[in-house]
């Protein structure tokens, strides 16, 4: 959920008018650039939690990672408050902050010495929006053509291939321009350049299939 793909205000009319398009917009927080809220039942206006404003332009999913605590904080209890449920977690979305001691290195190290099964990495990340590749080595990527980035994740010994039954020894994350070679881990981009929502999405992606509880042992 990056939310970056927008809704043309001029677009918004006919989009509204589609019941599961419109059944999902109801239910989440969506920005136009100048404010927040919800979208009302007529489609024209967004709805704070205290004020109302016309729809200035155009519309995207908000993610948690770009909300202050107290504003995260403010709308998770409208949420609850209302008894309102959402179609996939927005508001009570996991999120991944970057430390300050990772902005200046150009390799995430955070499941370094994580041991995975190959057959199940395979399962789980692809499910998840990534894929497996090779050059010298097998690896996972996944593109955020949003933001012009792709993550890979990288091993930390050689093995054969995903095929082979071997471990995958987790060596480092890392992000690269899109427009680079498609297999060139060699000039990482540093961590402070990535987007804080990638950079969050790819954590959180990870995190999913590494509980904190095996991070520098085997998830096999």
């Amino acid at each position: 959920m990056l939310g970056e793909t927008p809704i043309p205000a001029a677009e918004l009319s006919k989009v509204f008018k589609l019941p599961v398009a419109r059944w999902l917009l109801e239910r989440l927080l969506l920005a136009d650039g100048v404010n927040l809220g919800l979208i009302d039942e007529t489609g024209r206006f967004l709805e704070g939690v205290r004020d109302r404003h016309g729809i200035a332009g155009q519309l995207r999913i908000v993610h948690p990672i770009h909300l202050s605590a107290d504003a995260l904080d403010l709308w998770q209890d409208h949420f609850v408050t209302r008894g309102m449920e959402q179609p996939f977690p927005q508001l009570f979305r996991e999120t991944y902050q970057m430390q300050p001691e990772e902005v200046g290195l150009s390799v995430c190290q955070r499941f370094v010495g994580v041991v995975l099964d190959c057959d199940k990495a395979v399962r789980q990340l692809t499910s998840l929006g990534w894929s497996a590749g090779r050059v010298d080595y097998p690896f996972f990527y996944k593109p955020y053509p949003d933001h012009g980035v792709r993550a890979a994740l990288l091993p930390g010994d050689s093995i054969a291939s995903f095929e082979s039954g071997d471990d995958f020894l987790i060596d480092a994350l890392s992000f690269s321009s899109i427009e680079s070679d498609y297999f060139d881990h060699c000039g990482p981009l540093p961590l402070g350049e990535v987007a804080p929502v990638v950079f969050s999405e790819a954590i959180r992606d990870l995190t999913r299939i590494v509980p904190e509880s095996l991070r520098g042992k085997s998830a096999r």
